[in-house]
């Protein structure tokens, strides 16, 4: 798909005069595929029906990073190289330069902070809203049985929000600070870091009637939390303005530890643009002293390695499926399994 002519921020580089979101895709993923699978990176180099079959190639990538963890760092770093190759910055004057490079980008607004503090007090357990109540304690534990011996929801998820129910002190995150990047977004965790009294530095797009409802939500809430501020008002663009979304959030996080959460979305071509600048500014904030952790929502397109009891369930219940997801086809349908030993694949 060729993109027409550049606007300001992060886009794929031209090539003849195209902007192509399928050259780039099969060129990461072939990059990524290449050391692990050299015959599956010339299959997605070769592909022509890049967005009927992109699917395929993604369980590909899952499929090799799965023969061992140093296989899936390696693919990784490939990958990602192979991104910031194809990326760039054009400037306000037109001007392209790498997205790698982006130190020497100096962007063309100032950036100032506000700090506002919540008046609420910060609530000390885990309360999961469910049928017009919020349930906390037991009476969640025992929900949570129930749903797990229904098939509901995996053990590995019971398992954790357990964990944290007996652990409400992990609740604000302490010693840490939560950088939201898509702070409005629906399926966002800012409401809840804010109910919990977490240090919050939210970015979002400079919409006035966006920035309007969070603030309501912010002062409202129990957190205290960090904001951008331009001549324009507040809020930052990732994608027009990601030289000074890096610089602003390096310069307000300090040398603290911090949490990178990334719920920003966008359609087509502009999403990937984002998750390319989301990553310039995880590896800008990274330092030898101050490693970053990284949260993120997944899209449709991630395929993930499960168990195969997680897949064995998948399989018994589709038949029974709801009728309004009969139109949907499973990856699954068209891929056999996949059986990877546990003893290859180590924590690391």
């Amino acid at each position: 798909m060729a993109q027409p002519a550049a606007p300001v921020g992060v886009q794929f580089t031209a090539v003849d005069g195209q902007r192509s979101s399928s050259a780039v895709g099969t060129a990461v993923l072939a990059a990524a595929l290449r050391p692990v699978e050299p015959r599956a990176a010339n299959t997605a180099a070769g592909e022509t029906a890049w967005r009927k079959r992109y699917p395929d190639h993604f369980v590909a990538v899952t499929r090799a990073a799965a023969h061992s963890a140093d296989a899936a760092l390696t693919m990784a770093r490939d990958g990602l190289a192979a991104l910031d190759e194809r990326m760039c910055v054009v400037g306000s004057s037109g001007t392209e330069r790498p997205l790698a490079d982006l130190a020497d980008h100096g962007g063309d607004v100032a950036v100032t902070t506000e700090t506002i503090t919540g008046a609420a007090d910060p609530v000390a357990e885990v309360r999961v809203p469910y049928r017009g109540r919020e349930l906390t304690g037991d009476a969640l534990r025992d929900q949570l049985r129930t749903w797990v011996d229904g098939g509901i929801v995996e053990p590995g998820f019971a398992e954790r929000i357990r964990t944290a129910v007996e652990h409400p002190e992990w609740l604000a995150f302490p010693g840490r600070t939560v950088v939201v990047l898509g702070a409005a977004s629906a399926m966002g965790p800012l409401p809840s870091l804010l109910a919990w009294g977490a240090q919050v530095v939210a970015v979002d797009l400079p919409d006035a009637a966006l920035w309007s409802r969070l603030l309501d939500r912010v002062r409202a809430g129990a957190g205290t939390v960090q904001l951008p501020r331009t001549p324009a008002g507040y809020g930052l663009d990732l994608v027009r303005q990601l030289p000074e979304t890096a610089r602003w959030l390096a310069e307000v996080t300090g040398d603290r530890p911090v949490v990178l959460g990334t719920y920003v979305y966008a359609d087509g071509a502009v999403h990937v643009a984002l998750s390319a600048a989301a990553q310039q500014i995880a590896t800008g904030l990274r330092t030898a002293d101050r490693p970053v952790t990284t949260a993120y929502l997944a899209t449709p397109t991630d395929t993930f390695l499960v168990p195969d009891d997680v897949m064995d369930a998948a399989r018994g219940r589709w038949p029974n499926r709801p009728w309004w997801t009969r139109a949907v086809r499973p990856l699954w349908l068209f891929s056999p399994p996949c059986r990877v030993s546990r003893r290859t694949w180590p924590r690391t």
